[in-house]
């Protein structure tokens, strides 16, 4: 029985609006129970990188600490984030995967962390802001 008869396309709507029915329910029960598990205190997710499990709770991590601070250091000596990258490549620190850090990853760490680079504040974009307005 297809779509095409007043009885097949009430049967397929049916099964769709219970089909989705279900999906949001799921969505429901798991995002409770993710809430459940943070108010008491249990790691919900993936470990942030700085920390390690310990039962049920998070520990630091004494040399993911140390990068962490070296990071932060490096950005509050103006460091841009791919500069940051390059340093600890160099320096052989991987991230918690194993994996060289990207500039996103970088960007996370960083305490603060507030663009100072943009396309706003480029020269070429200053030139045509005064152009633009000088024939305005």
């Amino acid at each position: 029985m297809g779509t095409s008869t007043p009885d097949g396309f009430l049967n397929f709507a049916m099964k769709a609006f219970l089909g989705e029915m279900e999906r949001r329910q799921v969505k429901h029960r798991t995002k409770k129970a993710m809430e459940y598990k943070k108010n008491q205190s249990a790691v919900v997710g993936s470990v942030p990188y700085g920390y390690k499990r310990n039962g049920n709770g998070l520990e630091e991590n004494p040399q993911e600490q140390a990068v962490i601070k070296l990071i932060n250091e490096l950005y509050r000596q103006s460091a841009r984030l791919m500069e940051i990258c390059r340093v600890l490549k160099e320096k052989g620190i991987k991230t918690g995967k194993g994996s060289s850090f990207s500039s996103q990853q970088v960007k996370r760490i960083v305490d603060g962390y507030k663009n100072r680079y943009s396309k706003e504040n480029g020269r070429l974009s200053k030139s045509i802001r005064q152009f633009i307005k000088a024939i305005a």
